[in-house]
């Protein structure tokens, strides 16, 4: 099982929540931001759904310490100790116009 955070406002269809266990939501002045659990399949169907009108991205990891990194068009899979792949990720996210400070995969 994985589990990930995805901002609501990402999403092109919001109604894909609905198939997730939500964990928890954080509500700040500008996002919805859903901890939620779910199976790698799930995580790769949930890259279609991504907005890319805007750039975002979003980030699963497990127990095992694996992380995938899913953009609109490309999933990275790695884990949590390969900081060197991490930059490597984080460089493709800022490519894409994400600014660096947002460029983090929090676990918790």
């Amino acid at each position: 099982m994985y589990y990930g955070y995805i901002i609501e406002e990402s999403l092109i269809n919001k109604k894909v929540l609905n198939k997730f266990k939500i964990l928890k939501l954080i509500l700040t002045s500008e996002w919805h931001l859903y901890k939620f659990e779910l199976n790698k399949e799930d995580i790769y169907a949930l890259s279609e759904n991504i907005n890319n009108a805007t750039k975002w991205y979003c980030h699963f990891w497990n127990d095992n310490k694996d992380l995938i990194v899913v953009f609109k068009d490309k999933v990275f899979e790695t884990t949590l100790d390969d900081l060197e792949e991490q930059e490597k990720i984080k460089q493709y996210g800022i490519n894409l116009g994400i600014p660096k400070s947002q460029m983090n995969f929090l676990i918790d």
